[in-house]
């Protein structure tokens, strides 16, 4: 009997161990971006990219490239991610990233291509305390270092960015892990616009020129390929994403110069995998390509697929000050052999967003403020962005896929500064 029952306390003991060891591992592929947890992680267009979208799609750092010079991102404060619970602990993340961009002005070369680099961090910090309301016992660190570089190009309308990240991750969980991965990224985006009719054209002193657009968009990005790691580590989570979205609303050419997106509406669809295929838990193993994503079936005709983690998401933008964004995501079953018929919870989400560029760019419609070279100035060219991205599940009764209780309610928070060209 005390055999039995040392053998449970140990195959216990062994899961949490590896369950934590893989939350640990998180930080290389969650969501990091406010603006994109507020639409559920999808990444709807390049224009409306932010500094720490590359970290899910280095694709979107080769575009962001030919038209920023300088970006930097990150959390002002931790974000308390997970659970809070007393034999979990509580789950603390944040990050941070800057980014260069040189266009073909900066480059002094006529061919269309801009090239961007960039170093990135994300840091996961584990708390288990000891006892409720007593101090935390030890605290499990793991975190993710590493260096992006992205190519964009654009040609007869279509724009084109290519990407790579490569990772850092040490993790002081456990035994601990070191071990070095890649991430590989392709964004492609082709933004249609119109004279709205009867509109002035160019713009003047005492108007705007205005202008319809559309942007489809398609999106794939490979996490952790080609990790490196040690025989008695756990294998990286190799992730795929593929998304396609839709941008439309209403651009002006502003009197000062540059362009104003008076009203924008974006949604987007993306399939998410973890390309660690277990159904022989004898012979565990990494898949290829999109996984278990049909890009045809599961995003464009909506099919369900219980194997894969769907995002929906849409955003609305008024004058580039003030962002609506909102989705929900049903995450897939971790391990198809042990939760076969898991029943997974659906997530909600929604955020919200302030730009300093589209307060500046409202007020240099008046003549008087739009003299002032100085404003006018650093309403092209420069820009603040404060972003705040929620998740959250309606029904706290609802089974978890990770045989926990469910989080609570978790909001990302971003600021990020911007120089334009």
């Amino acid at each position: 009997m005390l055999k039995r029952f040392a053998a449970v306390c140990v195959l216990v003991l062994t899961y949490v161990l590896l369950l934590s060891s893989a939350w640990a591992q998180s930080v290389l592929t969650m969501p990091v971006s406010p603006r994109a947890i507020g639409r559920a992680g999808v990444y709807t267009s390049a224009d409306n990219a932010d500094p720490l979208a590359a970290l899910s799609n280095p694709g979107l750092l080769g575009i962001l490239a030919g038209h920023n010079r300088l970006m930097a991102a990150f959390y002002p404060q931790q974000t308390h991610y997970g659970w809070r619970d007393p034999y979990y602990g509580e789950y603390h993340v944040s990050s941070r990233v800057v980014q260069l961009g040189l266009n073909e002005s900066a480059l002094h070369w006529k061919l269309p291509v801009s090239i961007g680099i960039g170093y990135h961090e994300s840091v996961l910090d584990i708390l288990f305390p000891s006892d409720v309301g007593h101090e935390a016992e030890f605290n499990p660190h793991a975190d993710s270092k590493g260096f992006s570089i992205g190519v964009g190009a654009h040609y007869a309308g279509i724009e084109l960015g290519l990407g790579f990240n490569e990772k850092k991750y040490t993790s002081m969980w456990g035994h601990g892990e070191r071990f070095t991965s890649s991430d590989y990224g392709v964004f492609v985006q082709a933004p249609w616009h119109t004279r709205l009719p009867y509109a002035p054209e160019p713009a003047t002193a005492e108007g705007l020129a205005w202008t319809a657009f559309l942007t489809p968009s398609a999106a794939y990005s490979l996490l952790n390929a080609g990790s490196r790691y040690g025989p008695n580590q756990e294998m990286p989570e190799r992730t795929a994403r593929q998304s396609f979205a839709l941008a439309t609303g209403i651009n002006a050419r502003h009197p000062a110069g540059g362009e104003w997106r008076v009203l924008s509406l974006e949604g987007g669809i993306e399939g998410e995998d973890l390309l660690i295929d277990d159904s022989d838990v004898s012979h565990i193993r990494y898949q290829n390509g999109f996984g278990d994503i049909d890009p045809v079936n599961d995003l464009l005709l909506g099919q369900s697929n219980a194997l894969i983690t769907k995002r929906t998401g849409y955003e609305i933008s008024i004058g580039e000050l003030f962002y609506l964004r909102g989705g929900h995501y049903a995450p897939a079953r971790i391990w198809r052999s042990v939760h076969a018929s898991t029943d997974v919870s659906r997530y909600e989400t929604d955020g919200y967003g302030f730009r300093l560029s589209g307060c500046l760019k409202a007020l240099t419609l008046l003549p008087t403020v739009r003299e002032n070279r100085a404003v006018s100035y650093i309403a092209q060219h420069l820009d603040v962005q404060y972003d705040a991205g929620k998740t959250f599940i309606r029904d706290r009764n609802a089974p978890s896929p990770y045989g926990r209780p469910l989080p609570k309610d978790v909001t990302f928070r971003e600021l990020a500064f911007v120089f334009t060209y």
